[in-house]
């Protein structure tokens, strides 16, 4: 939904003091979104750490300044979406709303009371529902700071993002999203969105955003050779790979990199536990199973012995060890898994 023009004049800022209470209402009407396709999911916190969002605005202490980008959708209506401060956002949410997929969490058990006008109210170990009254309302009237920015650029809120998480804990993969067209991070986040990554990853997988990771590293992989203009899977590689295929993504790749997808969850009725490695291999082998005819029958007979087995082939996991994006490692690991595409065609 973001706009992308070269430059723009002076972009607008506006800092404002709203309520818990005036946020929330908003983040429930869809005024406010956690969607910022740039954005990592809300989930990073522990539970003593979102435990701390509620219990500082109780106490009054100060939270920080929440970024927030004003855009229209396609209806002509403005939305609000949040640079910065997804996860405190967040974490109000998860805690005090009733909404559609939203599992809501129990305080620590180790927070201190909390007195408001003389009384003093246990605050530990409750979810949303089971605090006092005064405590909800306390809560609701907290102010949070909201710095509201208009009249920017697409590359000026994707400059914004990564200044102000320059010092943050954004894994390589997160600060490659800025880097990507609005197409390139469509395509990518629509196959990372596939229901086999549900079985195949876990909830701190989805934090650190591995899907994007994995569906990154098929795609390479689907280009990997002599005039691919990248060696490795290293993040410098990937930088590359955006920068070249930024607006000339291989359509039909991404077309064989999701059905491969398709595929894997077919065969996959349960959870099934690979490394990151072994994920993106996977995908890449049903991709050119898939084009070169081969039986996928008999290749995922190979795969489901492979997962069980690799550990200790010491063929394969020489290129497993020490620097497994390096261009040695990544070339090894295709020579020795290319060879179950030996299989007779379909």
């Amino acid at each position: 939904p973001i706009k992308s023009s070269a430059a723009s004049d002076v972009y607008k800022r506006q800092t404002v003091s709203r309520s818990v209470e005036s946020v929330m209402k908003d983040v429930q009407k869809g005024k406010i979104s956690l969607q910022l396709d740039i954005q990592r999911p809300v989930g990073a916190y522990s539970t003593f750490g979102k435990s701390m969002v509620i219990d500082s605005l109780l106490r009054s202490y100060p939270l920080g300044i929440i970024y927030i980008v004003v855009e229209e959708n396609e209806e002509g209506k403005k939305v609000k979406y949040i640079v910065d401060g997804n996860q405190r956002i967040g974490n109000l949410r998860n805690f005090i709303l009733k909404m559609d997929g939203i599992k809501n969490y129990k305080l620590s058990a180790t927070l201190d009371p909390l007195t408001i006008d003389g009384v003093t109210y246990e605050i530990a170990g409750k979810k949303y529902d089971a605090l006092d009254e005064e405590v909800k309302s306390a809560l609701g009237d907290a102010a949070l700071t909201i710095c509201e920015i208009s009249n920017y650029t697409r590359e000026e809120l994707n400059d914004f993002y990564i200044r102000i998480n320059s010092g943050k804990a954004l894994n390589p993969t997160q600060k490659l999203l800025p880097l990507m067209s609005n197409k390139m991070l469509n395509d990518i986040k629509e196959l990372g969105e596939s229901e086999f990554f549900e079985k195949a990853l876990t909830k701190t997988q989805f934090i650190n955003t591995t899907e994007i990771s994995i569906v990154l590293e098929a795609l390479m992989l689907m280009e990997f050779g002599e005039d691919c203009g990248f060696e490795s899977l290293r993040n410098t590689d990937k930088i590359k790979f955006v920068t070249k295929c930024n607006s000339t993504l291989n359509v039909e790749n991404v077309i064989a990199v999701s059905d491969a997808l398709d595929k894997l969850n077919e065969h996959y009725t349960k959870k099934v536990k690979m490394s990151k490695t072994i994920l993106s291999l996977a995908i890449y082998g049903v991709c050119k199973a898939q084009i070169e005819g081969k039986d996928l029958t008999k290749y995922f007979e190979w795969l489901d012995n492979f997962i069980a087995t690799y550990k200790e082939d010491e063929e394969f996991m020489q290129f497993c060890r020490q620097g497994t994006a390096n261009a040695a490692n990544v070339k090894g690991r295709l020579a020795v898994s290319y060879t179950h595409l030996t299989l007779p065609t379909t």
